[in-house]
């Protein structure tokens, strides 16, 4: 079955943030990883969101999630 982790991030060095972007979706890839979503404008429903952009990623499975991880 598949499981979704969603990932909060404050990109404060943009620059920097692109190396560690491609050296994130190597790691991914590795795992069967699909991104399903990318948000650069969160909108919280309620309160305040503690990040600027949001990733939603599938893992075929909890192992490969957690292998990931």
């Amino acid at each position: 079955m598949s499981v979704y982790v969603i990932a909060g991030l404050n990109i404060t060095n943009p620059t920097g943030y692109q190396d560690y972007a491609t050296a994130a979706l190597t790691s991914l890839a590795k795992f069967g990883v699909k991104a399903l979503a990318v948000s650069d404008a969160p909108v919280a429903l309620e309160g305040q969101s503690p990040f600027t952009r949001y990733v939603l990623l599938e893992f075929p499975d909890q192992a490969a999630a957690q292998a990931w991880y």
